[in-house]
């Protein structure tokens, strides 16, 4: 494969993310590697990762650790701005007590690497990492160059995939918006980043505070909130949270409902959709919001939609002419994209986003 041909498949990438990975591969391959990672790293230290096929196990147990490699640091101070291999940038002494590499790579064989860090303003970095076996030795100099060259189309197509990513978020929250549920949208930091006209409309019980932060005008739900969000950094799941009525607005329930994690999250600095809606009202959501909240097929949206209504998945399953097998199957892949594990607290989840909230026009 070709510099050229790579770099198109990295622009495709940003909006077709099942491409990272096999983008990844031809980095690697191109240079004379034997794997690429990209890793994006929040200001709290949090990684995420998208990689070469073989490297995805190994990613994810670094994710998962606080162990970090000492080259970020290094190429930021001596920022020339370029790809950069390990043995210009470490001692003897720091190459041989490299956590990330005694930990994660050498015990699979991949000792050399190189690579590159760009800072974004919001203080998150993107990590290019390019590894090589063992027996392989250091990546020459030319491999270097070679990235070097394809690097300002590399990062248009990371930022691309970014903007598409937020983008994808904020369309979610102008949905509910279009059904009168008051929704914002959350970075992998816990600031705001977007809020839809009805959410505008609880201030002060509901408000954004100076560091772009939720605030809610009860003290003790902020504490459980904060929480929440704070949780959503380890194994995102929905979280809802009730919120007593007061003198001018009715009891509450608050729903955190992360957004799906798949390739393209690397690049988001979306987390999650905080959903308020009104305690008491039922009914499912219209198959549309169901759709593009979720980014459901048509028939994942059905068999949701009818779960909600009140049906069997047996009884989904006759009404839409399909067989038990296609109807679980829809369902499973359901409970993927709305990050639910069984029926009840999909369910749960369908009836409350499904009330048209009336909380605005208090």
């Amino acid at each position: 494969m070709k510099p050229e041909d790579v770099v198109q498949a990295a622009y495709e990438a940003a909006f077709l993310p099942e491409f990272w990975p096999s983008v990844c591969d031809s980095l690697a391959r191109l240079t004379g590697g034997d794997g690429c990672l990209i890793h994006s790293m929040s200001p709290q230290n949090r990684v995420k990762s998208v990689t070469s096929p073989q490297l995805t196990a190994v990613a994810e147990r670094f994710s998962q650790s606080d162990v970090r490699s000492l080259l970020p640091a290094k190429q930021l101070a001596k920022m020339p701005f370029a790809f950069q291999r390990d043995i210009d940038l470490l001692d003897e002494v720091e190459f041989a007590t490299d956590p990330v590499k005694n930990q994660f790579l050498t015990p699979i064989g991949l000792t050399w690497q190189m690579g590159d860090v760009v800072l974004e303003p919001s203080g998150h970095m993107f990590v290019f990492d390019v590894l090589r076996r063992t027996e392989g030795g250091p990546f020459p100099e030319a491999s270097c160059h070679l990235l070097d060259e394809m690097k300002p189309d590399l990062l248009r197509a990371v930022f691309m995939a970014s903007r598409v990513a937020f983008q994808e978020a904020k369309t979610a929250a102008q949905t509910l918006g279009d059904v009168g549920l008051p929704a914002l949208v959350l970075s992998d930091v816990g600031r705001v980043t977007a809020r839809n006209e009805a959410m505008e409309a609880l201030e002060p019980l509901i408000s954004t505070r100076s560091a772009d932060r939720v605030q809610l005008i009860a003290p003790q739900v902020q504490v459980v909130l904060d929480e929440a969000i704070e949780r959503l950094a380890g194994k995102p799941e929905v979280q809802s949270i009730p919120m007593p009525a007061g003198d001018d607005h009715p009891p509450l329930i608050i729903n955190l409902i992360p957004i799906k994690r798949h390739a393209r999250d690397v690049f988001s600095r979306s987390a999650a959709l905080l959903v308020v809606n009104q305690v008491g009202s039922v009914g499912p959501p219209p198959l549309r919001v169901l759709s593009g909240l979720f980014d459901l097929r048509p028939g994942e949206a059905r068999i949701a939609y009818d779960l909600a209504s009140g049906l069997t998945l047996e009884e989904s399953a006759r009404r839409r002419s399909l067989t038990l097998q296609s109807a679980r199957t829809y369902l499973k892949r359901v409970f993927q994209k709305t990050a639910t594990g069984q029926q009840s607290e999909l369910v749960s989840l369908l009836l409350g986003l499904g009330q048209g909230s009336s909380l605005h026009g208090r």
